[in-house]
C-alpha cells in the first residue's frame, strides 16, 4: 500500500509538471517533499488500510522534530 501511495502522488507531481520528481528525491527535495506530505494528508480518511500505510509514511520520512 506505501508503494502504491507513493507511485498515486508521483504520478500527481508529474502530471503538474515535476517531471523529475521520483521514489528516491520525493521525500528529501524541499519542494517535493512539501507536496508529498500535503497530499499525503489530504489522502488520510479513505479507509484503516489506507490510513495506516499513511501513517508509517509519514513517521519514515518526516524529519526528527525540535
Amino acid at each position: 500500500m506505501k508503494d502504491i501511495l507513493i507511485t498515486q502522488i508521483i504520478n500527481r507531481l508529474r502530471r503538474l509538471g515535476f517531471v523529475h520528481v521520483s521514489k528516491d528525491n520525493i521525500a528529501t527535495d524541499e519542494v517535493y517533499s512539501h507536496y508529498f506530505f500535503n497530499m499525503l494528508e489530504g489522502m488520510r480518511g479513505e479507509n484503516k488500510e489506507t490510513d495506516k500505510a499513511i501513517k508509517q509514511l509519514l513517521k519514515k520520512y518526516s524529519p526528527p522534530k525540535k
